[in-house]
């Protein structure tokens, strides 16, 4: 791997990490939006409430139910809209050369490489696809991870 990034310079090294690094944000974002959308499950948890709260139960109309699942959907677009600019800026103040930056993401990436794979670890067994999908990420993290430990020495 050192032999991979001793054929990069900082620039080159720069650019694919911000691919990779927008790469798995996107697969994660997307995750995220398929996960928390399925209509399904929000009605499933909507019956768990109702349960537990029959007064409210019998005041709310089916119009009232679609409300908050556009509600929660919107919220959760807008949370990842977010999200991805927050990420856009830092991976711009990095590519200049800013030190808040590469912090950002030497922590971000300390914690999501690790993360990432163990999550696919465990979820490999149960479900394949998805297993793989975290372990992909991971790689995609890690390899930048250990980019920037080579290239600390360099101005990043």
């Amino acid at each position: 791997m050192k032999q991979l990034y001793n054929n990069l310079n900082i620039k080159s090294f720069k650019l694919i990490s911000t691919i990779c690094l927008l790469i798995a944000d996107i697969g994660i974002y997307i995750y995220l939006y398929l996960k928390f959308s399925d209509k399904e499950d929000f009605q499933k948890s909507m019956k768990i409430v109702m349960a537990n709260y029959p007064d409210a139960a019998n005041q709310l109309t089916p119009e009232f139910e679609i409300q908050l699942y556009n509600l929660m959907i919107n919220t959760l677009l807008t949370m990842l809209a977010l999200v991805f600019l927050y990420h856009g800026i830092i991976y711009f103040l990095w590519n200049k050369g800013k030190k808040f930056g590469h912090s950002y993401l030497m922590f971000y990436t300390i914690i999501a490489a690790p993360g990432s794979l163990l999550i696919g670890l465990t979820t490999l067994p149960g479900n394949f696809l998805h297993g793989l999908f975290w372990i992909a990420v991971g790689l995609l993290y890690g390899f930048v991870l250990m980019g920037l430990g080579t290239f600390k020495s360099s101005k990043t």
